[in-house]
Formats: C-alpha cells, sequence, structure tokens
C-alpha cells in the first residue's frame, strides 16, 4: 500500500502522510475506501454503489445510506468522513493523536512528585516499584499532604511515556546513549524511506 492515491486523474498526497505510522495510514485508507464512491458520485457523476436487489444509487444520500449499511457505519459518520476528506485531506482521515497523550495529569499539576520520580529512576536507577514505594514513604516530605499519592500505574505509565533516549542516558550513560542514537537514527531514515518509498 503506497502512500499515494489516485482519484480522478489526480495524486492524494498530504505532507502529513509522511509523519503517519502504518496503522494511522491502514485507518486513512479504510475510510477512504468507504467514501471513495461518494467522491466518485459526486464528481464524475457516476454510481458504484449498488443496493441489495442491484439497483444504482440515483442520489449522493441514497448512495450514503447504502455505504453506511454496507460497512456497519453511521450515515452521519461516513458524511464526517467525506468533509474530513474534502477539507484536510487524505491525512485527515485517521484519528488525530491526543494532544494530552503521554502527559500524566497527576505529575502536570504535582511537579515535586514528578522530580521525585524522575530522580529516582534515572538518577538512582532504581525500578518502577521502587520508585512508587520510594515516592509513597517520602509523600510526607514532599508537603503534598493535600492529596493522596499516585498508583503505581500512575507511576509506570509516566515512566514509560520518558521519551526512550532520556532513559537511555539516564539509566545507562552517554556510551550507551550516543550508541542507541545512532541506531535510532539509521531505524528513523530506513522506516521513512520503507513508508515513502523515497531513496
Amino acid at each position: 500500500m503506497g502512500l499515494i492515491r489516485v482519484f480522478q486523474g489526480r495524486r492524494v498526497r498530504d505532507r502529513r502522510q509522511l509523519l503517519m505510522s502504518e496503522k494511522l495510514q491502514l485507518q486513512a485508507h479504510y475510510r477512504y475506501a468507504i467514501i471513495a464512491p461518494l467522491l466518485e458520485f459526486r464528481d464524475m457523476g457516476r454510481c458504484t454503489v449498488y443496493s441489495a436487489d442491484g439497483r444504482p444509487a440515483r442520489t449522493l444520500e441514497e448512495a450514503s445510506r447504502l455505504i453506511a449499511g454496507q460497512h456497519r457505519v453511521s450515515r452521519s459518520t461516513v458524511w464526517h468522513w467525506r468533509r474530513l476528506f474534502l477539507k484536510q485531506g487524505y491525512a485527515a482521515l485517521a484519528n488525530a493523536p491526543r494532544s494530552d497523550q503521554g502527559i500524566s495529569r497527576f505529575f502536570a499539576h504535582n511537579p515535586k512528585a514528578k522530580a521525585f520520580v524522575e530522580q529516582a529512576y534515572l538518577g538512582n536507577k532504581l525500578s518502577a516499584p521502587a520508585c512508587h514505594s520510594q515516592l509513597v514513604t517520602c509523600w510526607p516530605e514532599l508537603s503534598m499532604a493535600d492529596c493522596t499519592p499516585p498508583s503505581y500505574s500512575t507511576v509506570r505509565r509516566y515512566l514509560n511515556s520518558i521519551p526512550k533516549l532520556v532513559v537511555v542516558l539516564g539509566r545507562k550513560g552517554e556510551k550507551a546513549f550516543v550508541r542507541y542514537a545512532r541506531k535510532s537514527s539509521i531505524e528513523v531514515i530506513e522506516d521513512f524511506r520503507r513508508i515513502t518509498g523515497i531513496n
């Protein structure tokens, strides 16, 4: 599956596609395949959507109803995807990542706890369970009596959200960081070339 889609003799390519993961590309491709007959119907006046008895849809509204039924999505969803594609392009068909993804609300509002956990994990090289245990033990000393300490899963999720390069530098040192960064940059370039087809 390439990044370029042909629609009505023109290429549909969006620079944001280059940054999409394969999972998001598949999602956009799936949604595009669903709305493509509506786009063709509108632009070319020919219908590729047929009812169960073999009759072609006569109107865009009828085509959308048939498509929604065939793919088991609501008509409003089909129209929403069509509007997204027409206004913002192919990449808009994939779900946008959440703006708060990887950000812990607890640690965003408790910078002392965040600094403590980061120091324990990166500086002292403690495991996630040990970081949580230390945090709970030292909670009163952090003068955070107005709230309860976070659960272990909150601490673990936050530590897992720290970028891998930062973890390697903090826990394994500069030499390991340089090796990992070099390996990572080569993998990123290879992934870019594989996804885009650009050499």
